[in-house]
């Protein structure tokens, strides 16, 4: 038989906080840290009252699929739940929270967030939904508590993202996403829809359901505007094979300070003979290697076919146009097995 650990606040507990008899507490540390490692039984959190000095709560492996009921703790400033159950959240979840700083719900089984959830939350500064079965944006995308709130960091990895049911009726080809929340770092890596475009002002991904007809035909266009990239430093979207950058979003690129595009699709080689040579290019770390460089014109109806960037896909050859990169802004420098022909100058 199953036997089940659970929490449930109740006075027969000889201590102030019983989510210390269950949990362990780390008053030095300001931590309370509540983790099952064996998973053959069940472990709920239903009812969290936290210890006044309490600024990090941990936990992992739940088995509920209920986001736990807190009491009211403004001094909270981390809240994290991983590896778990986790599927619903109700609208009111974080209101007893209002301090927290840190969001962290990686690796459950969340669909999407309650609407307008995030606004709420006014001192948010990072929020980590990777791994979940996030499907388009609702409750995340929009702005956030207030006007000029950022987020120093925002991560979505690993989330289907574009994947509907086949009872949905579309009247469009393209279903267009509210648009990401300002945010200084964002992660999009190794999602499980088809993220396949950046360009200056739209993000597209390809709808991936085998059971829905037409289904290569359906996008989902995720607005990236102006003021998204003039916030944004850090840009992780690695692990996407078919991801294709755009010529227009080149220097949206170039203004970044890191940019991870690693084991990903195509990228223009026009950034290798124009911007590399910009003293405006601000790129500190450049991850590229294991992606394809194609021939790229800009034009205003611009769209990448896989089988016509193969074709022009030979060597990258510097001969009549060396590449002279690194800027004066560049640490780190990856480019292995990216196809550069003749003879490769890095100097500043």
């Amino acid at each position: 038989m199953i036997s089940a650990l659970q929490y449930i606040t109740t006075q027969e507990l000889n201590n102030d906080f019983p989510i210390c008899q269950v949990c362990i507490c780390y008053k030095e540390l300001k931590i309370v840290d509540c983790f099952k490692g064996n998973n053959r039984e069940e472990f709920r959190l239903n009812m969290v009252r936290l210890p006044e000095w309490a600024e990090t709560f941990e936990a992992f492996n739940l088995s509920q699929s209920e986001f736990p009921h807190f009491s009211m703790h403004s001094g909270l400033k981390k809240l994290q739940i991983k590896h778990s159950n986790l599927q619903y959240i109700h609208p009111l979840a974080f209101q007893p929270l209002p301090g927290i700083e840190e969001l962290i719900l990686s690796d459950n089984l969340i669909e999407k967030l309650p609407k307008n959830i995030l606004q709420t939350m006014r001192n948010l500064k990072v929020l980590d939904l990777s791994g979940n079965k996030i499907n388009g944006l609702e409750g995340i995308g929009g702005q956030l508590a207030s006007k000029g709130q950022i987020l120093d960091s925002l991560v979505i990895s690993r989330n289907p993202f574009c994947s509907f049911n086949t009872s949905e009726v579309f009247k469009s080809p393209n279903i267009l996403m509210p648009s990401l929340p300002l945010s200084r770092q964002i992660h999009i890596i190794e999602m499980e829809s088809e993220f396949i475009e950046i360009n200056e002002n739209e993000w597209k991904f390809k709808m991936r359901n085998s059971k829905t007809a037409n289904s290569s035909d359906i996008f989902c266009i995720l607005p990236f505007s102006k003021n998204n990239w003039k916030v944004l430093k850090e840009l992780r979207v690695d692990q996407n094979k078919d991801i294709k950058i755009h010529p227009n979003s080149l220097e949206n690129i170039a203004s970044l300070e890191i940019f991870d595009f690693s084991n990903g699709g195509y990228f223009p080689e026009e950034f290798f003979f124009v911007w590399t040579k910009r003293p405006e290019t601000k790129l500190k770390q450049f991850k590229l290697k294991n992606t394809k460089i194609f021939k790229s014109t800009i034009q205003n109806n611009f769209h990448l076919n896989n089988s016509k960037i193969n074709e022009n896909n030979n060597e990258l050859n510097l001969k009549n146009n060396p590449w002279t990169f690194c800027s004066l802004n560049m640490e780190l420098l990856e480019i292995g097995n990216i196809g550069v022909g003749y003879e490769l100058n890095l100097r500043m």
